[in-house]
């Protein structure tokens, strides 16, 4: 990822759980800063910003108005924050994941692909792709540790 923004510095991070936190469609990692305060002290919290711009802001991929999205696009973001995590997955006790709207989908898309990767998923406000080649990976020996508010979930 080319621009995250962190709650700590590098020295205080180690060992620590980390909180990646994605932002909506046509905004940035600036919103998901402004919530650093109000979590718990314990975590890590990683705001990272999506890689498509979008006007003068950014997204994770293409977005219609009925959430239609090209699969390769969410994928490619997909694989682009798992390869980022895993740079840094070293350092923290454990990761979880965070994301508000599109950052929401993006979330739920790393826990249907890599469900042990991740200690908890929380959902803010978004929504989960309705997309059948995810729902052919969606074989859950048990429940996802999934935490959603206002979410619309299709799996």
């Amino acid at each position: 990822m080319e621009t995250v923004v962190w709650s700590r510095p590098e020295g205080q991070r180690a060992g620590t759980p980390l909180l990646v936190m994605m932002h909506g469609y046509g905004t940035d990692e600036s919103r998901m800063v402004r919530l650093f305060e109000h979590l718990p002290s314990e975590f890590t919290f990683a705001a990272v910003r999506a890689p498509m711009p979008i006007g003068d802001h950014w997204g994770w991929f293409l977005l219609d108005y009925f959430l239609a999205n090209d699969f390769a696009d969410v994928i490619s973001a997909a694989n682009s924050v798992r390869a980022w995590i895993s740079s840094v997955r070293d350092q923290h006790s454990n990761v979880t994941l965070m994301g508000y709207s599109q950052g929401m989908a993006m979330a739920t898309t790393l826990l249907r692909l890599h469900p042990d990767d991740y200690k908890a998923v929380v959902g803010l406000s978004g929504f989960v792709l309705k997309n059948e080649l995810l729902s052919v990976t969606d074989s859950f020996e048990a429940k996802p540790p999934f935490f959603g508010a206002a979410t619309r979930r299709t799996w």
